[in-house]
């Protein structure tokens, strides 16, 4: 068996267009002729943007709500900020803690020889809200077609192997960020991407429901989340139908 599935080498580099649009200079009036008061103040300190940032990344490292610098720059489109971009970071609220702190990562998952047989049926590699099925245009990948499902997830939750596989590691894989692959003896592929830290190591086995990663932000992605493929034959395939427990 081949360690790298062919299709790999296809990824293509996705880039997102940010959008901006400009504040009327003063608030129209409604349709029974009183004037909507304007925006409050927002107290808070201008951020210039790093290359590699993200919403999630600006927000834990200021302790505050993504939802928050969100609300505080309106007419910014802040999935993807681009570096040398200016943005206003909300101060922190008194009394109130860190919106994101921070916890060590689960323990590494040492893997199995191999191989190991795949079984009938897939699980979910993590339980969340859906961001994008199957097909649907997906914003930060420039309204592309959708390959999988993205997950929403929180900050250091947990990644299990869909299936039981052989293990492929990515550091930097450009749109996915850190990325693990599975690839499984009945001929299928499973893709885990925008991962935080890999715990798996490449050329191993993995058991299916065993831990492989937590999720994160890397790559181009809205926040922690899961990116997840299914490829079988000469295709990817709508994971939906097919993940069960």
């Amino acid at each position: 068996m081949k360690l790298l599935h062919p299709w790999l080498g296809l990824i293509l580099a996705s880039l997102l267009v940010v959008l901006s649009a400009g504040c009327p200079s003063a608030p129209p009036p409604s349709s029974e002729g009183v004037v909507v008061p304007p925006l409050p103040k927002i107290e808070g300190t201008a951020y210039t943007v790093q290359s590699g940032d993200t919403l999630y990344s600006i927000a834990r490292r200021h302790g505050v709500d993504w939802r928050e610098i969100l609300d505080a720059n309106p007419t910014v489109n802040l999935l993807h900020p681009r570096a040398g971009q200016v943005i206003m970071v909300p101060e922190v609220k008194p009394g109130v803690p860190s919106v994101a702190p921070t916890t060590p990562p689960p323990a590494k998952n040492p893997g199995h020889p191999g191989p190991l047989p795949a079984e009938d049926s897939f699980v979910w590699p993590i339980r969340g809200q859906i961001l994008s099925r199957f097909r649907q245009p997906v914003s930060w990948r420039m309204d592309e077609p959708n390959q999988g499902l993205d997950i929403r997830a929180a900050p250091g939750q947990v990644v299990v192997a869909a299936k039981s596989g052989l293990v492929n590691t990515f550091t930097r894989v450009y749109g996915f960020g850190k990325v693990v692959t599975l690839q499984h003896q009945d001929g299928t592929l499973t893709f885990y991407g925008h991962l935080a830290d890999i715990l798996v190591t490449h050329g191993t086995w993995v058991k299916q429901g065993e831990v492989i990663a937590t999720a994160g932000s890397s790559g181009l992605s809205s926040g922690t989340e899961l990116h997840f493929r299914i490829w079988r034959g000469e295709q990817f395939v709508d994971p939906l139908p097919v993940l069960t427990r």
